[in-house]
């Protein structure tokens, strides 16, 4: 084989020396973040930008997570939250979190160069698991609406409020059931769910004091805030119902706002209202969770995101009519009939 002759040999050295110092700028860039960027404008033909990022946060393992429709990966079993890099900034990504069983959670997010974008996935099973709280047990220690008890009258109704069920009158307090002559009667729900700002602010004490409004209802423009319908003050956050939709102020001015507050890096809200089709009747904060609302309507209750960047993830959690709900630690009680449900969040 001859050898190649010196003008081959130059231009082949030539070659590779141009490829090496195209190459290496993109794949130390990459390395630490950078991309080209490409400009219509002949001046700014293409640029170094920054990557922006998505950090996913989920309890629930072995999630598949998709950005703009293109699967990138499961979080696994141990690995629970995930970060997905290098995403092109000043731009929308449309991110997908599903998995078998549980409703798909979507979210557009707005990535920013430098920066990383958080959101918190809602996923609830298709079919949540529910326990049926009976007004009666039976010799077995059975539930049953059918009470074993025998009245002097053969034809007197057996009410729930004579319930042989211990965790079934807890439960009738709870909701603030109370008896009158026709049996159980519901008292008005303005009532029950509004709770004090002088319960709030000092509910350890039965003596009797001066009631002190906190400084933030004033900044927000609340004079009286016992007269705010579904009053709820959770972690920074304060909501309540004002004609049929829901309210949500954060009221931590020396705080950071949660991320869904902020609609960029620069630009963050201290007001998100949740509106909708129909009056909203009942609402409190989905056990464990600071960013969704469990939500009462007419044909059933919902868990329904704070977060409004891009379209509200609305899930179901039962459907029916004439419902209520309360919310007890890890717990959500669905009222329906006389019938309770509890349902461990």
């Amino acid at each position: 084989m001859n050898p190649l002759s010196k003008r081959i040999r130059f231009r082949l050295i030539l070659i590779s020396l141009v490829i090496f110092f195209i190459i290496t700028p993109i794949i130390v860039s990459n390395s630490f973040g950078y991309k080209i960027g490409f400009f219509e404008k002949a001046e700014q033909f293409f640029t170094l930008v920054k990557n922006g990022g998505v950090y996913i946060q989920t309890d629930i393992p072995n999630v598949s997570i998709y950005v703009d429709d293109e699967y990138i990966k499961d979080n696994g079993r141990f690995t629970r939250n995930m970060l997905v890099q290098d995403l092109e900034p000043d731009t929308k990504h449309k991110i997908t979190v599903t998995k078998k069983g549980f409703n798909p959670w979507v979210k557009t997010l707005f990535v920013e160069p430098s920066l990383v974008v958080e959101s918190k996935v809602l996923m609830l099973p298709k079919e949540i698991e529910k326990k049926v709280i009976y007004p009666f047990v039976d010799d077995l220690g059975n539930g049953t609406t059918t009470s074993p008890v025998v009245t002097t009258s053969a034809v007197k109704k057996i009410l729930p409020i004579d319930s042989t069920n211990v965790e079934y009158r807890e439960l009738l307090l709870l909701f603030d059931l109370v008896k009158d002559d026709d049996g159980i009667q519901e008292k008005s729900r303005d009532t029950t769910q509004t709770k004090s700002v002088s319960d709030s602010v000092s509910a350890t004490t039965s003596v009797a004091i001066t009631k002190k409004i906190p400084t933030y209802f004033t900044e927000i423009g609340v004079e009286d805030p016992d007269s705010l319908e579904n009053l709820i003050i959770l972690n920074n956050q304060v909501a309540w119902l004002e004609d049929g939709d829901i309210v949500t102020y954060w009221v931590a001015q020396d705080k950071t706002p949660f991320s869904y507050y902020c609609l960029s890096s620069e630009k963050c809200r201290t007001k998100i209202k949740i509106d909708w089709d129909n009056k909203i009747l009942n609402f409190n904060f989905l056990p464990g969770r600071n960013d969704v609302f469990v939500v009462l309507v007419q044909d059933g209750v919902y868990a329904v995101e704070i977060d409004d960047r891009s379209q509200r993830n609305i899930q179901k959690i039962y459907s029916g009519k004439d419902l209520d709900f309360r919310v007890r630690g890890n717990y959500i009680y669905l009222k329906e009939g006389y019938l309770f449900y509890e349902i461990d969040f």
